[in-house]
C-alpha cells in the first residue's frame, strides 16, 4: 500500500527538523521532494508549505 500523500508530508516534516538543524542542504532536499510530490498529487497546501519553506531557506542562506 502506498500513500503518496503521507510520504509528501514526512518530507516536509523531515525539511522541518533539518532546518531546525541549520542543516538547509538536507532540509532542501527534503522539501523538493515533499513539493514533487505534492505537485503530482495536486495537493495545494503542502504545495505552498513547501514553497514557503524552500524560500525561508533561501532567505536563511543568504543572511550567513
Amino acid at each position: 500500500l502506498q500513500d503518496k500523500k503521507g510520504e509528501a508530508w514526512a518530507h516536509h516534516n523531515l525539511g522541518r527538523v533539518y532546518m531546525n538543524l541549520s542543516n538547509y542542504e538536507e532540509a532542501s532536499k527534503h522539501y523538493e521532494e515533499a513539493l514533487f510530490l505534492a505537485e503530482e498529487l495536486g495537493e495545494e497546501e503542502l504545495t505552498v508549505c513547501s514553497k514557503d519553506a524552500l524560500s525561508e531557506i533561501k532567505g536563511m542562506e543568504k543572511s550567513i
